[in-house]
């Protein structure tokens, strides 16, 4: 019979994983060329057609743009690292993994 607390973790942590996996695609769009991220410092009077404002993509997602900034950090996305690097989310997972004795994702 299947351990109830070892399933209950295991869903949690599947959950967690699609969460972060959903923030590191919209970090990864913002800061694309076709997201509001990719215009920092530049001529923001020829934003490329197709390109959507900081302001209204933050109306539409409830999303501001200092929460994506804290998404990225936290995921370990920057230039050098567009896919993200290990963080402490990283850790505490793996550390879940091991307390609950499944095997690694």
């Amino acid at each position: 019979m299947a351990d109830p607390e070892r399933s209950e973790a295991s869903t949690l942590l599947f959950a967690v994983e699609d969460m972060l996996a959903d923030q590191r695609d919209f970090v990864r769009w913002w800061n694309s060329d076709e997201g509001p991220g990719s215009n920092w410092g530049g001529d923001r009077s020829s934003v490329p057609a197709g390109t959507l404002a900081r302001h209204q993509i933050e109306a539409d997602t409830g999303i501001k743009h200092w929460q994506v900034s804290r998404w990225s950090k936290a995921l370990g996305i920057d230039d050098d690292h567009p896919d993200g690097q290990p963080t402490l989310v990283d850790a505490y997972r793996d550390a879940i993994i091991a307390a609950a004795g499944e095997p690694s994702i």
